[in-house]
């Protein structure tokens, strides 16, 4: 008899836990549908945040040779998964961004720049809780 309750159990567990992961899965939008249309069918690449909440899609633009003095772009595009919203768009030149902290992007973008190509260390930062742009020597509040 308790082996009967148990298998039972088991099998009521593994049903509810299975209706959960599926519920879960079509809750969230189709990121992959999302990002494939905002660049047009083109190839990108996604850069998730550690929660896995907020999530980074980039293209960058593809030439079959190198051009001396004329920069790649990339198109930035940053979505919010719960809200399944963009939260923040960018075209970048010779630019990369990357994620700073769990909440926090790095942006890099030589726009515009043609001295001093060597710095590597111009950038800001885009708080994706504030959706705000700020140096980083500045507070984020």
């Amino acid at each position: 008899m308790n082996y009967s309750i148990s298998l039972l159990f088991c099998a009521t567990l593994f049903l509810a836990v299975q209706s959960c992961k599926t519920a879960k899965r079509e809750d969230l939008p189709d990121i992959d549908s999302r990002l494939s249309q905002y660049f047009e069918g083109k190839s990108f690449k996604k850069l998730w945040n550690t929660s896995k909440t907020v999530v980074i899609g980039v293209h960058e633009e593809v030439r079959k040779k190198r051009i001396p003095g004329l920069p790649i772009t990339s198109k930035v595009v940053v979505m919010k998964v719960k809200d399944n919203d963009w939260i923040y768009e960018r075209t970048l030149q010779d630019g990369s961004v990357s994620w700073y902290d769990d909440f926090t992007i790095k942006i890099i973008d030589y726009t515009g720049r043609v001295d001093q190509p060597e710095i590597k260390n111009d950038y800001i930062l885009f708080d994706v809780r504030t959706k705000k742009i700020f140096q980083p020597t500045e507070n984020k509040l």
